[in-house]
Formats: structure tokens, sequence, C-alpha cells
């Protein structure tokens, strides 16, 4: 695990798995323009490799003593997307390109195309039964990823 992060120190960047030294943290810190949950680590980790700052990626997992509730979960997710199109702004703004090459990111790239658009926008009709389906005692990975695709198509 922590050489696949070290490959590709931005996408697989965790703020609880590295190791920096104090002037380098110094240098950089935590962007305040990204508060709450989600992304400020990915932008945290472009800024580090841009300076040339190595990090070191170490194994330490995290313990749960209990899991929060679905709907909690489903709230922490949607304020990372608001996060994660706050970062893209942020990277358009700098005129820097976008640091994050994830399959969701990949795909709300394509469906934001002008050809894809008006498809993609109806997509965000299925929010209401994918959070059902997310909030029910069956929950899927499957409805997860579209949920949060499509959230990331309607509030953008």
């Amino acid at each position: 695990e922590p050489e696949r992060r070290m490959k590709d120190s931005v996408n697989h960047f965790l703020s609880n798995n590295f190791v920096i030294h104090r002037d380098d943290f110094n240098q950089v810190k935590f962007n305040t323009a990204l508060s709450g949950y989600g992304y400020e680590d990915t932008f945290f980790a472009y800024e580090l490799k841009v300076k040339g700052i190595e990090t070191i990626h170490i194994l330490n997992p995290v313990l749960h003593d209990g899991l929060e509730d679905s709907t909690i979960f489903l709230s922490k997710i949607e304020e990372s997307l608001h996060n994660l199109l706050r970062l893209e702004s942020m990277c358009r703004e700098q005129a820097i390109g976008f640091p994050l090459k994830s399959k969701l990111v990949q795909a709300y790239q394509t469906l934001c195309r002008p050809l894809f658009k008006p498809f993609a926008l109806g997509f965000t009709l299925f929010l209401p039964a994918l959070r059902r389906k997310l909030l029910s005692p069956k929950p899927a990975l499957w409805a997860l990823d579209l949920y949060r695709l499509f959230y990331l198509l309607k509030i953008s």
C-alpha cells in the first residue's frame, strides 16, 4: 500500500499515512479554502509535489470503534463533492492542471462535455432512488458510485 501511494503521491495521498519534515510542512500548510470533509489532502499533496517536497508514505491503519449512520456518511460524501468542485475551481483560477485522476473525475469530465450534458442532467433524476438504496438495509457500492457521480453533476 505505501509503495503504491508513493508512485502517485497526489491521487493516492492519505493525510494520516505520511511523514514529512516540519520545515517542509510549514512551507505548504493545508489550504483553508477547502474546509470540511474531503479533498483538502489532495491539493496539499499536489502542492508538495509542485514544490519538490518529498514525502514518505507509511502504513498507519485507522481503526474505527463504530460506524456512523448512513445519513451522516452520505452527507459527508456530498460535502466532499462540493470540495471537489472547489478544488477544480481553484485549479482553474490558478491556471494549473487538475491534479486528481480518479474514475469519478474522469466520468464527470466526460459527461460534462457538450454532447453528453443533456443526458447527464437527466441522470440526476435518479438521485432520490439511489439515496433510498443507500439508506436501505442492503446498500450497494455501485449505487454509491452512481450517487457520487450524479450528485456531482447536479451541483456543478
